[in-house]
């Protein structure tokens, strides 16, 4: 059997290896540390509910065409 748990290192908590045990009572495990360099912001907001709620309704928003067209330039010069 292989599981892979992927988490934050602020989701990782000290009984995290009691509940590996737990979950797993017989035979042996290995465990693999690999470091995420890159950084996905999509994952990254995903995790807050607010920011999930907005994310989910502006794509909503989007896919039924529900869009505002900004012209950049326009746009910075009255910034």
């Amino acid at each position: 059997m292989t599981a892979t748990y992927q988490l934050s290192l602020d989701e990782l908590q000290p009984g995290f290896v009691d509940q590996l045990k737990q979950m797993h009572r017989e035979g042996q495990v290995r465990v693999t540390v690999e470091v995420l360099e890159e950084h996905d912001e999509t994952e990254f907001l995903l995790r807050n509910p607010k920011n999930r709620e907005v994310l989910f309704r502006s794509k909503a928003q989007a896919e039924a065409g529900n869009l505002i067209d900004v012209d950049l330039e326009e746009f910075l010069e009255k910034v």
